[in-house]
């Protein structure tokens, strides 16, 4: 069993090895927990991601998983069996229940300014506009994305940061 303590030896010191990189790069890591399969398979109810805030507000590329803050009128409609998104916090800031809600989620940049808008989405075949994204969940119906008319393109600002590192089940995934 010596080869065991080697080996998990080994890894700790590779994962050490790894964050302090980051950290010399000059990363500013938060993590989230997913709550809910809105972005399945790639992340998972339980999933734990790392998300490098310094990249806030900056140019991201069609493929980067992000964390943004988004305003949606139909939080609950948009998700299937009553659950709520995979928001991590709600502002506080609406007074009433009818009230746009902003919450933290987790989406796949599908379109940067000046692409195409995919087909299924409000003003499909116009293009995204300058200082835009569009987000896309991998399924819908847990969460709402830009495809719901009252959330659509979303600007760059309301962008927390992209997602470095997943971990799940003890496993950590770097992207």
């Amino acid at each position: 069993m010596e080869s065991s303590w080697k080996y998990r030896f080994l890894v700790k010191l590779c994962l050490r090895l790894r964050l302090s990189i980051a950290l010399k790069r000059g990363y500013a890591v938060t993590t989230f927990k997913m709550s809910n399969d809105a972005m399945a398979p790639e992340l998972r109810t339980g999933d734990l991601v790392a998300v490098d805030t310094r990249s806030a507000g900056q140019p991201v590329r069609v493929g980067d998983l992000v964390v943004a803050s988004i305003k949606c009128a139909s939080w609950d409609t948009a998700s299937e069996g009553g659950s709520s998104s995979d928001r991590e916090s709600s502002s506080e800031d609406s007074e009433s229940a009818g009230e746009e809600e902003r919450r933290l989620v987790v989406r796949k940049v599908a379109a940067v300014a000046g692409d195409p808008i995919p087909h299924d989405g409000p003003g499909s075949g116009s293009a995204v506009p300058e200082g835009c994204v569009y987000l896309l969940a991998n399924d819908r119906s847990k969460g709402p994305d830009s495809r719901t008319s009252d959330v659509g393109a979303r600007p760059l600002s309301d962008i927390l940061g992209r997602v470095v590192a997943v971990r799940r089940g003890g496993r950590i995934t770097w992207l």
